[in-house]
């Protein structure tokens, strides 16, 4: 059976305050309400962004929300009782989602063709999320997240405005 999963709505037109909200619903959804596998989410997606940060230079990155990134990676992931029951099937996706993230940042910096791959490459994230829905719901729910955040990386960002961004950075 296919869980209905809600809109994601404007979410480029969201403050970042309403996008996280907006975030949780979906991690909350996806996760068919796990709440331990949705924390795992939301801490991997906050480590990144600030991890993001940190590398584009783009944002002043507060010492504190940098302290909080390294406790919640050196600490609470590991603490997590999704993460630690499924830590086997999970390592190896995080690192290849890290490492495909680093690609990311240089390729952004080549040709256009480069960039097409940077652009493709920046939101291997969703990968992650999607095995964690595998994971809590099998084959088919894992499919319908998949399509879902499929829907809304068409509307978040086209590679036009990507470009546009990585340029005037």
């Amino acid at each position: 059976m296919q869980t209905k999963l809600s809109d994601w709505g404007d979410f480029r037109g969201m403050s970042e305050e309403d996008q996280l909200k907006k975030l949780r619903v979906k991690f909350n959804e996806y996760m068919l309400n796990n709440e331990d596998a949705v924390r795992f989410l939301e801490s991997i997606y906050f480590v990144s962004h600030v991890w993001d940060d940190l590398i584009d230079r783009d944002k002043d990155v507060d010492n504190s929300l940098i302290n909080k990134c390294f406790f919640i990676a050196f600490f609470e992931l590991n603490k997590n009782p999704f993460y630690r029951k499924h830590q086997d099937y999970l390592v190896d996706i995080m690192n290849v989602f890290i490492n495909q993230w680093l690609d990311s940042n240089e390729l952004e910096k080549g040709d256009e063709n480069a960039q097409i791959q940077a652009y493709v490459l920046r939101d291997t994230m969703l990968g992650l999320i999607c095995h964690c829905a595998y994971l809590i719901g099998g084959f088919e729910h894992m499919r319908n997240v998949s399509h879902d955040l499929s829907k809304m990386t068409k509307k978040y960002q086209t590679f036009d405005e990507y470009k546009k961004e990585k340029n005037n950075a």
